[in-house]
Parts: structure tokens; sequence; C-alpha cells
């Protein structure tokens, strides 16, 4: 959206973040890898999957993320922990601040994503300090995550 002399125009709009989830939760046991020695705590892989949902008659954009961390050895993946949550926003007039397009879909700003899936990826770093009961796994952190490049490679992006 662009006004004259090329300026956004500015979005505005209430929401609220009505519901956290923790979905499941898994720890696999470390020791029984043998895997301690070789992890580095500082740079385990993981994968982060991220749906969003939108349910228009309730006004709600529901973000779940399925985080995976895990080691790979021998070209074998082992999964050390992961987790998976839902963190819903409620949107005051939904559907008067994202109205739909031509092709009957809704036109949501990449930076509204981006705010709440930056709020859903911090909620679920949390999770993660709570949930951990390995304290190995306690060292392993999930580093900064830059929403809008997430939404911008469009990988594991799902919209319905």
């Amino acid at each position: 959206m662009k006004e004259k002399g090329n300026k956004a125009k500015r979005l505005s709009f209430q929401y609220k973040l009505i519901e956290v989830k923790k979905l499941s939760y898994f720890e696999n046991n470390i020791e029984e890898y043998n895997l301690r020695p070789r992890i580095n705590k500082n740079k385990t892989p993981f994968e982060l999957n991220v749906q969003i949902l939108i349910n228009d008659s309730e006004g709600i954009i529901e973000i779940i993320l399925k985080l995976i961390f895990y080691q790979i050895e021998n070209d074998k993946r082992t999964e050390l922990f992961g987790i998976k949550t839902s963190h819903k926003f409620k949107i005051k007039n939904f559907k008067n601040v994202f109205p739909k397009n031509d092709k009957n879909e809704y036109l949501i700003p990449d930076q509204v994503i981006a705010t709440f899936l930056g709020v859903s990826i911090s909620g679920t770093r949390g999770m993660l300090v709570v949930l951990n009961t390995n304290q190995y796994y306690k060292d392993i952190l999930l580093p900064l995550i830059a929403p809008l490049d997430i939404i911008k490679s469009g990988n594991k992006k799902e919209i319905h």
C-alpha cells in the first residue's frame, strides 16, 4: 500500500494475545545416544516449521511453531528435543483491517506477521527454559531469529 510521495500507508489496528499453548514437547535421553561430548551447545542445529492459520469469523490469527533440535553424525539425524506451540492473536475488526482481495485471500503485511511471529518465537523460547529437564539441554539456546527473514524465505511456511 502506497500513498502520494512514495510513503507507505501506516496500518493501525488493535490486537491482543489471547492464548498460548504448548501442544507437545519431547526430550530424548542424551546418554542413550552417547552424543554429549560431540554436541556443540553454541551451534546445535535446529529445524523450525511455521504454520499460520486464519479464523476470520473469530478475527484470530494463530501461529503454530514446531521446533526440533538435532544432531547429525554419519549422515544420521538424531532428534534431541523439541516443542510445538500455538499463539493466538485476536484482531479487533479483522475483516475491516484485512479485507480479502479478488482471489479471496487476506493480504496481511509481512511486518504484521513478523510481529506475531516474534512474539511466538519468544514465547516458545521461554517455554523451553521451563520445560527442559535435562541440564545439558538447558545450555542449548535458541539463537536470535529474524521473523522477516523467515517470512521472506517462505521455507516451511503454510498459510490457510
